[in-house]
């Protein structure tokens, strides 16, 4: 019951509309302190900012944590009279046991409050435009943006905080993991291990393919209408790549749907990158964990194959049963009820034991 609790108050906290402005200042209540560096690449992005677990163990592993699509705050929190009740944290899980031996570590996407106070009067949509900073997280939200935010990131590490033959550990979750792909296959001396949290190695359409397929293998459906959703799936793809394109040499143009516009922002990031095509090239320890029930990362299943033909054996594969996306496992009672468990933080621990392998 605890963890059903805990997970649904880090639902709660994606689903709320937050106060407008940033609370830097309670940042620590939370366990962790905040940072903020200069941007040496994106002339109109004058900082990234980060929080890191407090205090800080040079000579520790530290595990950098990619977020997934949105733009969520790092860490949301209950106040009563300025006095701190709860916090719900990305990474979402409750990792205080584990501070004395890993630093942890959350990248703030552009435009985005840092830490602000819950509020459930409005339910949030998975991109809040209400933000202050929206215009800018909207033209910053590409995958070569958030490669070059964590490169800096861990140049920052490496060269201000941590011992010099201290680990990094590189978990990238939905999203977050394309990102932390495409960032270890150009700097493939940088981290010592990836980690892919519910991340796909293709993308979504490819999955709602083999869905329509499936239905139809079934007998839900027929042939004739699984070729006809196949074939519109085929058509909103061409189409997606001129509405990418577009929007990504014209971040400020006129959006007329927003909702369509940020559904196809969370899928691409205005990048069309394949992470299989940079995950095969990686030569470091990989660990892919994801839900057997999550839709988004089905392909997957067959990295052994696609491994073993490349004669690689680098990589480690840990799906888990009755689990979907966000790591909410369902199982039905012996009164054939449907009963949800939130199970991050047992997966947090299948990581660490991987890490200390």
């Amino acid at each position: 019951m605890k963890k059903i609790i805990v997970y649904f108050l880090f639902l709660f906290f994606c689903l709320s509309t937050c106060c407008q402005n940033s609370k830097i200042e309670f940042v620590k209540y939370s366990g962790f302190d905040y940072y903020s560096i200069y941007d040496s690449v994106y002339e109109n992005i004058d900082s990234i900012r980060f929080i890191m677990s407090s205090p800080v163990t040079p000579y520790n592993p530290t595990i950098i944590f990619l977020q997934g699509s949105g733009n969520y705050p790092l860490i949301g929190y209950f106040a009563n009279l300025d006095t701190i009740i709860s916090f719900a944290l990305i990474p979402p899980f409750n990792i205080e046991e584990y501070k004395n031996s890993y630093n942890f570590l959350c990248i703030a996407k552009p435009g985005t409050p840092v830490c602000v106070e819950w509020s459930n009067d409005k339910q949030l949509p998975l991109i809040d435009t209400t933000y202050l900073g929206y215009n800018i997280f909207n033209k910053m939200d590409f995958l070569d943006y958030y490669v070059s935010q964590t490169k800096q990131v861990v140049g920052h590490l490496k060269n201000n905080i941590l011992d010099g033959d201290a680990e990094i550990y590189l978990m990238g979750n939905s999203q977050g993991g394309r990102v932390a792909t495409k960032y270890v296959y150009e700097n493939p001396k940088e981290i010592d291990r990836l980690i892919l949290y519910s991340s796909g190695i293709v993308d979504r359409h490819h999955e709602e393919i083999l869905q329509w397929r499936q239905l139809a293998d079934c007998g839900n459906i027929s042939d004739d209408e699984a070729q006809k959703n196949i074939d519109e799936i085929y058509k909103r793809y061409a189409d997606l790549r001129d509405y990418v394109d577009y929007f990504r040499d014209n971040p400020e143009a006129n959006i007329e749907n927003v909702e369509q516009h940020n559904h196809f922002m969370n899928d691409y990031t205005y990048n069309f990158d394949i992470p299989l095509n940079y995950l095969t090239e990686i030569n470091i320890p990989i660990l892919n964990v994801y839900g057997m029930r999550d839709l988004k990362a089905r392909d997957n299943d067959m990295l052994p194959l696609i491994f073993t033909r490349l004669n690689k054996d680098n990589i480690t594969i840990m799906p888990l049963p009755d689990c979907n996306h966000l790591f909410v496992r369902e199982t039905i009672n012996d009164e054939g009820k449907i009963e949800q468990e939130y199970i991050g933080d047992s997966v947090l621990v299948k990581i660490l034991q991987w890490l200390q392998e």
